[in-house]
């Protein structure tokens, strides 16, 4: 049976990873790229690499200093990533 009315791709693709259980996944993926959004092009030029394994995002720094000032933002980091998702798939922000 098809439908009458015409979808955007958009939201057909939604659809069809929430049918697949996709979402969970690109959201790990997005929450990456969100990491030098939410805290600029200084941070991003300092981070090596970011893992999100488990609802933790990994993030390893070059700098001792910029952990040490993120160590205490981990939490409103997380909301913020969070909330730009719009969903909870960060639950943790470990710095490395």
């Amino acid at each position: 049976m098809r439908k009458s009315e015409t979808l955007p791709i958009k939201e057909l693709v939604e659809a069809m990873m929430k049918q697949y259980g996709l979402n969970y996944k690109y959201n790990e993926v997005k929450a990456v790229s969100l990491w030098s959004e939410i805290l600029g092009q200084g941070v991003d030029k300092m981070t090596r690499n970011i893992v999100v394994k488990n609802g933790n995002m990994i993030v390893y720094l070059n700098s001792s200093v910029l952990r040490n000032h993120l160590f205490g933002m981990r939490e409103a980091i997380c909301k913020e990533i969070n909330k730009r998702l719009g969903s909870e798939c960060i639950r943790n922000v470990i710095l490395k």
